[in-house]
């Protein structure tokens, strides 16, 4: 199932549930939306939305979420758990803390949390990573595929899989504008928008 047709899906099914939550957010608060009319002169609208349209409105998103969460259709593209790592472009760098427009860590995300602040200390670990060849990562997966039976046959640790990329710790000064990273981070950022990093990796 290639990405184009996962996006489109979500994007019907996102709509078509956000029309059934605002049903259930209706249901929940007891209310139907209220308009009020306002007769004030100095008012160039002669009707508003009474706070319980909003209200409405937020407890039919919350709901039409949770629907999608427990639906099976779009089961592994919402993750569970802790978002301890993100990824995205950089669009700018002031000192210690540079400004990310991540990947959204899921389809529903809010796009309020698409550009996070990251900041960076000393105790941050930098990383460029770079292609291996081809003729590296064949030889790198032969030796795996070796150890491997070996656990197989004898039991033990089973080795680590190969890592398609060559790793060489770096400086601060290589994060700049319009890099590819992913950051580490050691708490929860599903909705975080300024966080601490532990550990950046820049794809090049």
């Amino acid at each position: 199932m290639n990405k184009v047709f996962i996006t489109i899906v979500s994007i019907i099914v996102l709509f078509v549930f956000t029309a059934i939550g605002v049903v259930v957010g209706m249901n929940l608060n007891g209310n139907k939306f209220n308009i009020i009319t306002n007769s004030s002169p100095d008012n160039i609208n002669d009707r508003c939305i009474d706070k319980n349209e909003s209200d409405t409105f937020m407890a039919g998103w919350i709901a039409a979420k949770e629907r999608i969460k427990n639906s099976r259709f779009l089961q592994g593209l919402i993750p569970e758990g802790d978002i301890l790592k993100i990824k995205g472009v950089v669009t700018n760098v002031n000192g210690d803390e540079i400004t990310v427009k991540i990947e959204p860590v899921e389809p529903l995300a809010d796009p309020k949390f698409d550009v996070r602040k990251v900041s960076v200390s000393d105790d941050t670990k930098i990383f460029l990573l770079e292609n291996k060849s081809s003729e590296q990562i064949n030889k790198d997966q032969e030796e795996y595929n070796k150890q491997l039976q070996t656990v197989l046959k004898t039991g033990g640790d089973f080795p680590i899989p190969v890592d398609p990329y060559i790793r060489k710790e770096v400086g601060v000064e290589s994060l700049t504008p319009n890099i590819y990273i992913a950051v580490k981070t050691d708490r929860d950022v599903r909705e975080e928008l300024n966080f601490q990093a532990s550990e950046i990796e820049i794809y090049r």
